[in-house]
């Protein structure tokens, strides 16, 4: 079983049903992958998204830099990443990527 690190008890189960930034409810964990998990998710507007939500290990403005630089390719094969933005839980901070729902 994967863990956040949020707690070292806590898995990334746990934060299914929880809201992040106010904004993005999490519903249904799709995926974890170390220190990364995928979540089916809805926006603030109702709109379905899928979050992608990795722990941060003081790499945050990496991980966003990242982020926004593979936000800028469209390509009719690839899930475009709407938005990328750090989000606490418990103190934690994560870096959120927002993409179309898959």
């Amino acid at each position: 079983m994967a863990t956040a690190g949020l707690d070292h008890g806590m898995l990334w189960t746990d934060l299914e049903g929880r809201e992040l930034n106010g904004r993005w409810k999490l519903n249904r964990l799709v995926r974890p992958e170390g220190r990364t998990a995928w979540f089916e998710a809805m926006g603030p507007e109702g709109k379905p998204a899928m979050l992608s939500i990795t722990e941060t290990l003081n790499d945050e403005d990496d991980l966003l830099e990242r982020l926004w630089a593979a936000g800028q390719i469209r390509h009719p094969n690839l899930v475009a990443i709407r938005e990328a933005a750090v989000a606490h839980i418990d103190g934690m901070p994560l870096v959120i990527a927002v993409m179309e729902p898959t």
